[in-house]
């Protein structure tokens, strides 16, 4: 026996709400009424909730009334009619089975009413159980047994008429599908060449669009860097027109204290009769030069002039150091030719700084002092002698004489 699924196919059938399938089914009982009273069996006795669901008196309730409002009947008691065609198909399943094994099931009663066999042909198709033809010469002849009444022939009759109009019926549906074949496999080849451009064109754009998509990332990318840098300019702006506008205020205040001040001072000497010049201090005696050499002898001594190196107080002393470390590197470089460096022959027997009171002022002014007493210039001197006790041969200028 052929296994079917026709519990399978009601399910699903409720499952989508498909309430045009559900009204040919619910059409299909054999007997004219046998809905109605489905119906009304399944709610209590003079229920209102049934009457107003079908907006009628359940004594006048009739099947194309209940068929009329199956939607509204679904929406709200969809158990109601699942269970209305569940007993249809109870009532109808085993000539169901019958038909899809290919026998003919309506040999002892009258062939059902055309409501009933599209609700069957419905549940054949989805249950894809399509029948055997051997049943239609089952039916036109019906096998005989004795005793057989004229009843009987009347319905074998009645059902070889039917069929007969059911296979022409077929055989003008065929011819019609046949027709309909043939004037659509004209354009079918177009229709391929059509879907093949149209699948071209469709990877052509869809390449275009993942290049646009790839493409607006990076400007996405793009525009989030530069916004983020032109938030940090902004910011950075505010600050300095912070500035500037505290510095325009100190100005401001400066120039009001300036202005005061002068104001101030032109009052004061106006009131105030200038002092007497005072009489020339006669001139402090200098002190006498203790040198390590005679005057005589500044034939070998080196001297440098100081003031004359640089113009700024820390290019001069700059310049005073280089010059100390080329004459002790034995350099010929152009800065010793500022000094006697060249008429001088090997080691000089002294050294004559002069103007040493702009050497003085020099390191006063550029702060060396506390320059000196920092952790880093420590670090630094104690790197130089570092690289002193690596070389050895370094000495100060002049005790190069007394080797």
């Amino acid at each position: 026996m052929i296994k079917l699924n026709f519990d399978d196919v009601l399910d699903q059938i409720i499952a989508e709400g498909d309430i045009a399938s559900l009204r040919i089914v619910l059409s299909g009982f054999f007997e004219p009424g046998e809905l109605a009273k489905q119906y009304i069996a399944h709610f209590p006795r003079h229920s209102k909730v049934a009457a107003r669901l079908v907006t009628a008196r359940l004594a006048d309730l009739t099947d194309e009334r209940v068929l009329e409002k199956l939607g509204n009947i679904f929406n709200e008691r969809p158990e109601v009619i699942r269970d209305i065609a569940k007993a249809w198909l109870e009532s109808s399943e085993e000539y169901l089975r019958q038909l899809a094994e290919g026998s003919w099931p309506f040999t002892k009663r009258s062939i059902p009413h055309k409501k009933w066999w599209e609700a069957a042909s419905l549940f054949l198709k989805r249950a894809k159980a399509l029948p055997r033809w051997e049943w239609f010469a089952q039916a036109v002849e019906p096998r005989r047994t004795e005793g057989s009444s004229g009843s009987e022939e009347s319905v074998f009759r009645q059902q070889n008429e039917a069929l007969e109009r059911e296979v022409e019926k077929l055989r003008r549906e065929v011819q019609v599908c046949k027709g309909a074949l043939h004037r659509k496999r004209a354009p079918d080849e177009v229709a391929r060449e059509q879907i093949t451009k149209l699948v071209q064109e469709l990877k052509e754009q869809a390449q275009l669009l993942e290049s646009a998509q790839q493409a607006k990332t990076a400007l996405d990318i793009e525009y989030e860097s530069a916004k983020q840098r032109l938030e940090g300019s902004a910011r950075r702006i505010a600050k300095l027109e912070a500035k500037i506008t505290n510095l325009r205020d100190r100005l401001n205040a400066c120039q009001k204290l300036l202005k005061q001040t002068q104001n101030e001072v032109k009052q004061k000497r106006v009131s105030k009769p200038c002092p007497e010049i005072p009489p020339p201090q006669p001139a402090p005696k200098r002190a006498e030069l203790h040198l390590p050499f005679k005057p005589e002898e500044l034939s070998g001594v080196w001297v440098v002039p100081y003031a004359s190196l640089a113009e700024e107080p820390k290019r001069r002393l700059v310049a005073l150091l280089k010059l100390y470390e080329a004459a002790l590197a034995g350099k010929d470089e152009p800065i010793l030719r500022q000094t006697n460096w060249a008429s001088l022959a090997g080691t000089p027997s002294g050294i004559i700084l002069t103007d040493i009171d702009k050497l003085l002022y020099d390191m006063t002014s550029i702060p060396l002092a506390r320059w000196v007493e920092t952790s880093l210039f420590d670090t630094e001197t104690y790197l130089y002698k570092l690289r002193e006790l690596a070389n050895e041969n370094i000495k100060p200028l002049l005790e190069r004489g007394n080797e």
